[in-house]
């Protein structure tokens, strides 16, 4: 919904950017009056938001959703083709990361899908189709920065093709918008990194970092001087990898697990991002520490602590295929594994949803801020998430232990080599 709002503001001339742009799209399709949800993508991507947007907005969602099982489909094969793994792992893997991306209709697995077939055109040395991939791939810059980043600084036959694609989609984004669409674009990023910062959903390292009531300025260098970090580590890492394995793959694949682990601002699903990089150890030193990390960067924690039941359920068996590939155990202690990853969501769901009562009363009552003309689309949501007191350790806590058990086995892995 706010996707296609956003393209529709495009197709109508407006500045996406702005709250009078899309508010009244955004409520006639649902949403709460007092709220409106911002389109924090880059101009380039709103192009693609506006193609759909010719479309009636029933039609334009039901495609997205086709769309999105397309992508979890061929990002299996992606990883099948880079792995040489079985279909049985990649597929129970990427279904897992279907099921949140299905129900709250997010993009990041169109470009998880473009960077593991990145990661594929790059082992196979086909730099024209791995720039093609990693442009699609920035439809999410914060995750593609590191891709490019270790791909420019270790790829060279990839240098020219990406400054090319660089150019291209900033002379989209020029096309779509303008210089006053990139100016509200950098605006909104600034001021919407702070509202994610209190936001309960967010579980990257920013919302952490806020939390010792550190500055805004303070927090915000912390954040990325932490994210910059962890991609250095992840390239010293990946070096290593590939002298031990083979392939330039391997590099861009670790800068861009570890960018996920130390990144400042991520959501449950962009956890796939790791997924690559998962697969790719597991397949090469298969062991169940190896394989535990991948279980447990394939669990969709945001998703069954946040909805638990019929999530659960339906993750249920998908776990128990995990388990028993990776584990290397028996069906019974398979079972029993994937049973107890569901038992804790549900246990951390009803913690979750006892304390979450008072919050749904008190989100019942929200007032928006007076909206001055030229505002922000991120003014109301600010405020909103400011009023949450809904912690998010319960999605949190697990979602990074995962990221970080993965950044363990691959050190683990270039220490054995």
């Amino acid at each position: 919904m706010a996707f296609w709002c956003g393209g529709s503001a495009v197709l109508a001339g407006q500045n996406p950017y702005f709250d009078r742009s899309i508010h009244d799209c955004q409520t006639t399709h649902g949403l709460i009056s007092a709220l409106t949800i911002p389109v924090p993508y880059p101009p380039y991507a709103l192009a693609v938001f506006a193609a759909l947007a010719t479309l009636p907005e029933p039609i334009a969602f039901a495609l997205f959703c086709a769309a999105l099982v397309a992508a979890a489909a061929l990002t299996c094969v992606g990883l099948m083709r880079l792995t040489g793994l079985a279909w049985h792992v990649p597929a129970a893997a990427c279904a897992l990361l279907l099921l949140p991306s299905l129900e709250t209709g997010q993009v990041a697995l169109f470009a998880i899908c473009a960077f593991t077939w990145a990661l594929v055109f790059v082992r196979e040395r086909r730099p024209v189709p791995t720039t093609a991939a990693l442009a699609a791939m920035a439809l999410l810059p914060n995750f593609a920065l590191a891709s490019w980043l270790s791909a420019i600084a270790c790829v060279g036959r990839l240098r020219a093709p990406l400054a090319v694609a660089a150019a291209s989609l900033a002379a989209l984004g020029w096309f779509v918008l303008g210089l006053p669409g990139w100016l509200s674009y950098i605006a909104l990023l600034r001021s919407f990194s702070q509202a994610e910062s209190s936001w309960f959903a967010q579980v990257g390292l920013a919302p952490l970092v806020a939390a010792t009531h550190a500055p805004p300025a303070l927090a915000a260098a912390i954040s990325w001087a932490l994210f910059a970090g962890f991609v250095i580590l992840g390239l010293w890492c990946g070096l290593r990898l590939r002298a031990a394995y083979g392939g330039d793959e391997w590099v861009i694949a670790t800068a861009t697990a570890f960018a996920v682990a130390g990144a400042p601002f991520l959501h449950g699903w962009d956890v796939g991002f790791a997924l690559p990089l998962a697969t790719m150890l597991w397949a090469r030193s298969p062991g169940r520490i190896t394989g535990c990390a991948l279980l447990l960067i394939a669990t969709p924690w945001q998703q069954l602590v946040e909805h638990a039941g019929i999530a659960s359920a339906i993750a249920l068996p998908l776990l128990i295929v995990l388990a028993d590939e990776t584990l290397l155990a028996r069906p019974i202690v398979s079972a029993a594994v994937a049973s107890a990853i569901s038992l804790l969501a549900l246990t951390l769901f009803s913690f979750a949803n006892a304390a979450g009562e008072s919050v749904a009363r008190s989100d019942a009552r929200f007032t928006p801020p007076p909206i001055q003309a030229g505002a922000l689309a991120d003014v109301r949501y600010a405020a909103f998430a400011r009023q949450s007191r809904r912690s998010g350790w319960q999605e949190r806590v697990p979602t990074l232990a995962s990221l970080f058990w993965l950044v363990l086995v691959a050190f683990g892995d270039v220490r054995r080599k």
